[in-house]
């Protein structure tokens, strides 16, 4: 149950920043409009970051601000292999080595608990070149995630100076998921749907499995000029979310810079949460950094993509 916890709490501060559905219009090769994309998303654009094009490695680094005690637990980087029709993403989700003590009266208690859980996704897509080639009007999107973890907790216990026999639990898991997504596109239109965790069920050895509520996302991207791009969207998982955002781009092919800034609504708690980002763009190289505003707190990504050609 701890872990199902902290697994939620990690969830929920990873994907809260995103507009909702922008991920969807990212698939369809609308940039992500409110802050960067996550490579574990059906929607992230294996296709081509901004024009980038060929297969590329991406690089994430997370900076967690006033996020909450939970967050030192949560690693804070992920690595991602990016190619048109095929992707793989590895992405440390939980991990975790701490000690606590209780000393009350002649009681005295020591816990050790080491957590560590790791999600692996692979992505295919229908899709085929970049998006400057591609040129379908309908584009599927399927993960394949599977979650490998350890769990370890021992617990002792001595009443003034007898100790008690220790309690130790050792677990692990393997176990699976997956997302399915669509993008439509039309002229200037773009229109993507994803249900994200179709299911995902993690089951610890020893212990009772859970399986994560399914997440529905729906996107529509506007796209008036070719450097310029407006988006909306819809999330439900436990609540809605509401979403909007936009994209400016300033450059050329040979190299530029991206502006984004979005917001999303939550109408359960009345919250409005903002973000912002930078890219800077050439034929080589992606580097992207962008402040998702939380309640409380912020998360910093900062993302450098390569590729080959």
């Amino acid at each position: 149950m701890l872990i199902f916890i902290i697994f939620l709490q990690f969830r929920e501060i990873d994907y809260h920043g995103f507009t909702p559905g922008v991920e969807a219009l990212a698939m369809g090769g609308v940039p992500v409009a409110a802050s960067l994309s996550n490579p574990s998303s059906v929607y992230y654009n294996p296709a081509g970051l901004s024009i980038l094009p060929g297969a590329m490695l991406r690089y994430e680094r997370y900076y967690f601000r006033d996020c909450g005690e939970d967050t030192g637990r949560f690693p804070n980087w992920t690595i991602a292999f990016i190619s048109p029709q095929l992707s793989f993403t590895y992405h440390p989700t939980i991990s975790f080595d701490e000690t606590t003590e209780v000393v009350d009266g002649s009681v005295y208690k020591r816990e050790h608990r080491r957590v560590n859980l790791t999600e692996f996704v692979l992505t295919l897509t229908s899709r085929t070149g970049n998006e400057l080639t591609y040129r379908e009007h309908l584009y599927l999107g399927l993960n394949f995630k599977l979650y490998s973890g350890n769990f370890f907790d021992l617990k002792v216990k001595r009443v003034g100076n007898l100790w008690q026999e220790p309690e130790e639990i050792i677990s692990s898991t393997l176990s699976p998921g997956f997302d399915l997504g669509a993008i439509l596109w039309y002229n200037k239109l773009t229109l993507g749907a994803m249900v994200e965790d179709v299911y995902t069920r993690i089951a610890w050895k020893g212990g009772d499995p859970f399986t994560l509520k399914r997440c529905y996302r729906m996107a529509l991207g506007v796209r008036p000029t070719s450097d310029f791009i407006l988006s909306s969207g819809l999330e439900y998982r436990d609540r809605w979310l509401i979403g909007g955002g936009s994209e400016l781009f300033l450059g050329s092919s040979r190299g530029g810079i991206f502006l984004r800034g979005g917001i999303d609504y939550d109408p359960d708690r009345s919250d409005y949460h903002y973000s912002g980002g930078l890219g800077i763009f050439s034929p080589r190289f992606r580097l992207d950094g962008s402040i998702r505003y939380l309640d409380p707190g912020m998360v910093i990504v900062v993302a450098l993509t390569t590729t080959g050609y």
